[in-house]
């Protein structure tokens, strides 16, 4: 959710996002959300484990706060002499296109790109090799999610990682079995994170 939850749209439906209200800082709903350092420090671990010491993060351009706090973690999260670079325009527009190809271009090279999340992959693949670039030994790639149908289309396959999606419904089974019992209590988060990565070729 990127917008303010009105509690009057459920009523006393007990309700749980597996997601978080972004706009408030205490949340009104009960909610089953991902701790982003994991998959973050799982990047960086794969990314320097080959070598980089320069590294490029490719965000969601409509800004979803797991993007905005990957993107975040990310750059504190790398060594103290790494070069950073952020990407976030719509690369499925003209003008995005071009920027990205511009942005591409001018990325030290071999660079470690950490995509914010698996649907990210096929603008890259493509200006990448548009730009005459090669995944994975210009630009090594790492991901988030393990979406497997969109990584293995891809050549080469995307490397990407695995976030606890079951464990996020456990905590959503729980949270709702919480608020049947104690229907007046304030509202809890319980969060999810990263299973590991599945190396592939990228």
């Amino acid at each position: 959710f990127n917008e303010t939850i009105d509690r009057r749209m459920f009523g006393k439906l007990p309700s749980v996002l597996i997601s978080r209200d972004t706009t408030r800082k205490k949340q009104i709903l009960d909610c089953s959300c991902q701790n982003s350092f994991e998959p973050v420090q799982l990047a960086v671990e794969v990314l320097s484990g080959l070598g980089m010491t320069d590294f490029a993060f490719i965000g969601d351009p409509m800004r979803p706060y797991w993007s905005v706090e990957r993107g975040e973690l990310f750059k504190k999260s790398l060594p103290a002499n790494a070069r950073a670079f952020e990407f976030d325009l719509p690369p499925d527009t003209i003008d995005g296109h071009r920027a990205m190809k511009a942005w591409l271009r001018a990325l030290p090279k071999p660079c470690g790109c950490f995509l914010a999340a698996d649907h990210l992959a096929l603008s890259l693949y493509s200006v990448a090799a548009e730009t005459g670039l090669k995944i994975g030994i210009d630009l090594p790639t790492i991901s988030v999610d393990n979406d497997e149908q969109r990584c293995l289309s891809l050549t080469p396959h995307l490397s990407s990682i695995k976030l606890n999606f079951f464990l996020a419904g456990e905590n959503a089974v729980a949270l709702l079995e919480r608020r049947l019992e104690e229907p007046d209590n304030p509202s809890q988060m319980m969060t999810y994170g990263a299973l590991g990565v599945m190396r592939r070729g990228s």
